[in-house]
């Protein structure tokens, strides 16, 4: 198991308990003066206690151009994103386009758009 950041792994805790179980054994046809054979058959018990931790979510990967955040970059995600290009449209209507966070939507950040829009997010 890989552990992961933030994440506390499960804490295990066991208990082992012995209980012997002995066998008194006289041998048929013998006296009061036999010597009784004793067997000794341990029995292992294990109980755990597991304590239940957060599961780990997988972070959604940002997908450059999809102005809606369905996971995909649609025709209209990428007019959106020349537009912003072109300066016809603010930023706030597609920040999916600005990967660097500079304010500004690039040739770079465009043909990663189209990118994600051919080979998906």
């Amino acid at each position: 198991m890989i552990p992961c950041a933030g994440v506390d792994a499960p804490t295990v805790t066991a208990t082992i308990t012995r209980t012997p179980t002995v066998t008194l054994t006289v041998p048929p046809g013998s006296t009061n003066t036999a010597t009784p054979t004793q067997t000794a058959t341990p029995t292992t018990v294990v109980t755990s206690d597991m304590t239940p931790s957060a599961t780990p979510t997988a972070t959604p990967l940002f997908c450059v151009g999809d102005c809606d955040g369905d996971g995909m970059v649609s025709i209209a995600n990428l007019i959106a994103g020349v537009n912003i290009a072109l300066g016809t449209q603010p930023v706030s209507n597609c920040p999916a386009f600005d990967l660097n966070g500079d304010g500004m939507v690039t040739i770079s950040e465009l043909i990663q758009g189209v990118n994600n829009a051919l080979d998906g997010c």
